[in-house]
């Protein structure tokens, strides 16, 4: 699991798209961070993380880094393909704007960004970046 100044890139692993990529909130009493999350233009199948624990609701909190030269990121992705950030199956991941500057979302390809799960971060901004055309959702 990366540090929570690491940035989680993704690129052509994990090849399945109907997979999740899961994090286990009941292994770490429920909390992980991380600076950011990326998925890289040799994405080419779409990416899903999630809480994969049977029953630990858990929270992860994006931090921000240094991505691709812009600072205070904490989701970009430059594929072709879409990033979900959801709950699991039994246990919910809610996702903390860790960064008191600013809250990057970079979307730098034509895959966009959803975050299904609850997004949270009093008195924290969120700025939509970059230049692909996909689409930024929350909800």
């Amino acid at each position: 699991m990366p540090a929570s100044g690491d940035i989680a890139q993704f690129g052509v692993n994990p090849t399945s798209g109907a997979t999740p990529v899961g994090i286990d909130m009941g292994s770490n009493s429920g909390a992980q961070s991380v600076g950011a999350i990326e998925v890289t233009s040799a994405r080419s199948s779409t990416l899903t993380i999630v809480n994969s624990a049977s029953s630990t609701s858990g929270t992860l909190t994006l931090n921000g880094a240094t991505v691709n030269g812009t600072q205070n990121v904490i989701l970009r992705n430059n594929s072709s393909q879409l990033l979900t950030l959801a709950n699991g199956l039994t246990a919910a991941l809610e996702i903390v704007l860790g960064n008191a500057t600013d809250n990057v979302v970079a979307v730098d390809g034509a895959g966009g960004i959803t975050v299904s799960s609850i997004l949270s971060g009093f008195g924290r901004s969120l700025t939509k970046a970059g230049s692909g055309a996909g689409f930024l959702t929350l909800g």
